[in-house]
C-alpha cells in the first residue's frame, strides 16, 4: 500500500509541476509578444517597457529550461544526461538568473 500512495504522490506533483511551468510559459510569451508588438509600433516607449519585455524573455527562457529538466527527471530516458548537457543546463540557468537580477538594478 506504501508503493501505490508514494506513486499517486509523485503523479501529483508531476501535474502540478507541468501545469506550472505550462501556464508560466503561456504567460510569459504573451506579455513577451505584447511588449514586443508596442517597441515595433509605438512611437514613445518607457524605459520600463523594455524591462519588462526583457524580463518576460529571461524568464521564459529559465521556464522552457525547467520544463526540460522536468521532462527528463520524470521520465526514464536512461542516460541523456551526461556531464556536458548537465553542466552547461546549470550554467545557462545561473546566466539567466544573474542576468534577470541585473536587468532589474538597471
Amino acid at each position: 500500500m506504501g508503493k501505490c500512495n508514494k506513486l499517486n504522490g509523485t503523479i501529483h506533483i508531476r501535474n502540478a509541476f507541468y501545469s506550472e511551468v505550462g501556464i508560466g510559459i503561456s504567460t510569459n510569451t504573451i506579455l513577451f509578444l505584447f511588449c514586443l508588438i508596442k517597441f515595433l509600433f509605438d512611437n514613445r516607449i518607457k524605459n520600463t517597457d523594455m524591462i519588462i519585455g526583457l524580463l518576460a524573455l529571461i524568464h521564459l527562457l529559465m521556464l522552457l529550461i525547467m520544463g526540460f529538466i522536468a521532462t527528463d527527471s520524470f521520465t526514464s530516458l536512461g542516460g541523456l544526461w551526461d556531464d556536458i548537457i548537465c553542466k552547461s543546463v546549470i550554467y545557462l540557468y545561473r546566466f539567466l538568473r544573474g542576468f534577470s537580477t541585473s536587468a532589474i538594478v538597471c
